[in-house]
């Protein structure tokens, strides 16, 4: 999100759509909020979870490095290794070492659909003790300039999936 800003800012991109996250304050910002993404727990079809969620092993566990909110993810401390969370910048990277291994990949189910869906991966459920949360996606834009015809068909139609996504959940 912080490469994304300095795009933004400079005036090289229109908008961006990211995690919500806190906006500098060095220029006027529109926020458009695009919906509620739900934080899910993925693995591997047959992973040992999927069994039985009370499993004693641990696992490592896998997040996106992009618009993480350092020390605000519900890490799912019973299935998780000690160490802590590993990032990744690359979804593929992450998508195939989860399908690979039997790593927890903490993301979004909204985010991994379509292998969801085929059956690459599955979602465990959330520890009983331990609340999985939501996080909210924005477009980011500047309040001073006017958005274009294109990217006001894009965020309708980001609006628009993800109500479908939620309904069909």
């Amino acid at each position: 999100s912080e490469a994304l800003w300095q795009l933004l800012t400079a005036r090289e991109i229109e908008f961006f759509v990211s995690q919500d996250w806190e906006v500098p304050d060095t220029l006027p910002t529109r926020v458009d909020v695009l919906g509620d993404f739900p934080l899910s727990l993925a693995v591997r079809n047959g992973h040992p979870l999927l069994a039985d969620p009370a499993v004693a092993s641990r696992f490592p566990v896998l997040v996106s490095a992009y618009g993480t909110k350092s020390g605000q993810l519900p890490v799912p401390l019973r299935y998780a290794l000690p160490g802590g969370l590993h990032l990744f910048e690359d979804t593929t990277t992450l998508s195939r070492l989860t399908q690979g291994s039997d790593a927890i990949w903490m993301t979004s189910a909204f985010a991994i659909a379509s292998e969801l869906a085929a059956g690459a991966l599955a979602e465990v459920p959330w520890p009983d003790d331990e609340v999985p949360s939501t996080f909210r996606v924005a477009m980011y834009s500047l309040e001073r300039r006017s958005l274009s015809p294109s990217a006001i068909e894009l965020r309708q139609a980001f609006r628009t999936h993800i109500r479908t996504l939620t309904r069909d959940r």
